[in-house]
């Protein structure tokens, strides 16, 4: 560790090696402008197109000017036009909200978190069938999202055909069985094949339960 002295309020401060040319400050509040006497900018003015000051321009650092300039810059008076990214519809948002804003309604935020947490945690009966069609050399998507409808276990592009894993408790559930009929009358309308699998003919042979898929 190397000792240096803080170029604003000249403590003393350790820093590694390798940092002694690039470490100037002893932490963050003694690196921002504002704390060495030069006033914060008030950007919401900023945004309306007003001019930036002199003393402001010449003082303000690299990356708090370069996030200014971007936001004034798709500033208009109004909203930005964006693609959700689950169900490409487009939505209005806020400028200062253009990095952050992904989704167009908390519905399609809430399906996403669904989507990868069951891509990142497959149940059992999942993860056999994956590993079956992977031995088998077929190309799948886990957990596709169709029509900004439903998400289904697995889906295979080649044969348009849609896989379904269902567990016997779950499944058997009056409420959810009334969803797996919606489910099925509009992926058969839309052109899909469709493959439901039970836990119990998974469980038993997963090669007898895929020998209709060639």
């Amino acid at each position: 560790m190397i000792k240096k002295n803080c170029l604003t309020c000249n403590k003393g401060f350790e820093v590694i090696f390798y940092r002694k040319d690039r470490a100037k400050y002893c932490g963050n509040k003694c690196k921002q402008p504002w704390n060495k006497g030069i006033k914060r900018p008030d950007i919401s003015k900023l945004l309306k197109g007003r001019i930036m000051s002199k003393e402001w321009r010449n003082k303000i650092s690299i990356s708090a000017k370069k996030r200014v300039g971007s936001l004034a810059s798709n500033w208009k008076g109004g909203k930005i036009t964006k693609n959700c990214q689950l169900c490409y519809q487009l939505f209005k948002v806020d400028p200062r909200r253009d990095k952050t804003a992904k989704f167009c309604s908390i519905k399609c935020l809430n399906i996403d978190r669904s989507k990868r947490f069951s891509a990142d945690h497959p149940t059992s009966i999942e993860t056999k069938v994956y590993e079956e069609l992977k031995k088998r050399g077929f190309l799948f998507e886990q957990q596709k999202f169709i029509n900004g409808k439903f998400i289904v276990d697995a889906y295979i592009p080649v044969l348009n055909l849609v896989i379904e894993c269902d567990g016997d408790y779950w499944h058997s559930l009056e409420r959810v069985q009334k969803r797996d009929k919606a489910k099925n009358a509009y992926l058969i309308k839309c052109g899909f094949n469709l493959l439901r699998l039970t836990e119990t003919e998974i469980n038993k042979d997963v090669k007898i339960a895929l020998k209709d898929i060639n």
